[in-house]
């Protein structure tokens, strides 16, 4: 939890505003619900897994100049005390992202 709280908080520092009036957010930007994490490969990419707990796990990669507003929406937990920080994160329409989803090969 402390990651996702770190991530957010570095979205804030480098101009990515909590506040963007809500007129110009859904004209521009659409949104994507889920827990943040950095991206291992690329640090000017952040992932959002759409589950937090799941081994099979959906998960969206965005560039961090396409993000242009994020919103903590809950702090969820499991059953084993681990917890997580869900998160609003408002994508610049048009940009170029990826999405994975995993599956099995029946």
């Amino acid at each position: 939890m402390e990651e996702q709280k770190k991530i957010i908080k570095d979205l804030i520092s480098v101009g990515k505003p909590e506040n963007l009036p809500e007129i110009e957010r859904e004209a521009n930007f659409t949104p994507f619900y889920g827990i943040p994490k950095r991206s291992a490969a690329d640090t000017s990419k952040i992932i959002i897994l759409t589950e937090a707990f799941s081994t099979e796990n959906e998960f969206f990669e965005f560039s961090l100049k396409d993000v242009g507003h994020i919103e903590e929406i809950e702090t969820i937990s499991d059953s084993e005390g681990r917890n997580a920080v869900k998160v609003r994160l408002w994508v610049k329409k048009g940009a170029r992202a990826l999405s994975s989803r995993s599956f099995v090969v029946e």
